[in-house]
């Protein structure tokens, strides 16, 4: 269905960003064909979280601030489909920051591995709470 920007406006922001997301298949999934629309059901999004995420700390947040005091385990999960964030090459200039780092990108996912490789994303997590 096509809805002239009258129509689209009338829409609560909060189904107006599932939408957006639903429709992004091809930035979110490995799977570009999925329909993510099941996952949102009876979800309630809450937009002033988001907003401050998107709108204020992500413009603020310096990722590579502090990393060297770090003390603490870091699992980072990245897909290699995942074209909502930068891709995984992108971390290889912060990785060696990092004192416990673990790193693991999975080949057949998106955004959401532990969605599309939930067998694999189990045992790495598993295999990284073991230590």
């Amino acid at each position: 269905m096509v809805y002239s920007n009258s129509q689209y406006d009338q829409i609560p922001l909060s189904q107006r960003f599932i939408r957006n997301y639903v429709r992004h298949a091809a930035r979110i999934w490995y799977d570009f064909n999925f329909d993510s629309s099941s996952l949102w059901s009876d979800v309630n999004v809450n937009m002033s979280i988001f907003e401050y995420i998107w709108g204020t700390l992500f413009k603020e947040i310096n990722i590579a601030e502090n990393l060297e005091i770090l003390d603490k385990p870091v699992f980072l999960a990245l897909g290699r489909y995942d074209f909502v964030v930068a891709p995984p090459e992108s971390w290889n200039l912060l990785c060696p920051k990092f004192q416990n780092l673990s790193m693991h990108i999975f080949e057949y996912s998106g955004h959401s591995p532990f969605y599309e490789e939930p067998d694999l994303f189990d045992a790495k997590l598993l295999d990284w709470l073991s230590w």
